[in-house]
């Protein structure tokens, strides 16, 4: 049996394929989870509630998993060359690639034009702190000539809109193709991906 608050998550991402989280009411979350509305106010006090409840968990998941990550790449004994990154592509976000294929579809429906932009921003702050602990786990530091906050960005922007990407689009790469190309894209400049228009 499904648990209830995995039938309203479920319930959730469907109904944001259709409505914004903003316009979605607990009558409706019910009636797509199929239970009544008294046994959702026994879960939470409202819509509201609910809502924080979902990010926390996801949050928290996300970061359990890409603290096991961190744990896998504190067996690298120095700071990777440019060369190895692509290899350790696969340790460094194996485990939050699962999670996340495995969340899919409510991750995509938070995420997306209906969903909300404060998850997203929550996803990116969290992905900021592991960041510069792997920064520090390497005991690597920015260079001295550019703030720190665009190398941020940079980096973690290009990650978190790959896995974007990844968990929205139709017909998705493996996680091991995924991670492959996270990988590749961590030490390819963009102008690399393109090549001369010939007609």
């Amino acid at each position: 049996m499904i648990k209830i608050e995995d039938r309203l998550e479920l319930a959730l991402s469907n109904l944001l394929e259709k409505v914004p989280l903003e316009n979605i009411t607990v009558a409706e979350l019910t009636k797509e989870a199929d239970i009544s509305r008294r046994l959702f106010y026994v879960y939470y006090k409202d819509k509201e509630k609910f809502i924080e409840a979902i990010f926390k968990k996801h949050l928290i998941n996300l970061k359990i998993e890409s603290e096991k990550d961190r744990t896998i790449l504190s067996t690298i004994s120095k700071f990777p060359q440019l060369s190895e990154i692509n290899l350790y592509a696969s340790e460094a976000f194996f485990n939050i690639a699962n999670y996340v294929d495995n969340n899919r579809k409510i991750l995509s429906a938070l995420i997306s034009r209906n969903g909300s932009l404060l998850f997203y921003y929550k996803i990116h702050d969290l992905f900021i702190d592991e960041f510069h602990e792997r920064i520090n786990l390497f005991k690597g530091r920015y260079v001295r000539n550019i703030k720190s906050e665009y190398i941020d960005e940079f980096y973690v922007g290009s990650i978190l809109g790959q896995f974007i990407v990844w968990i929205t689009i139709n017909d998705p790469d493996s996680i091991e193709t995924f991670l492959e190309r996270l990988g590749k894209f961590q030490i390819t400049a963009p102008y690399e991906f393109l090549i001369p228009n010939i007609s």
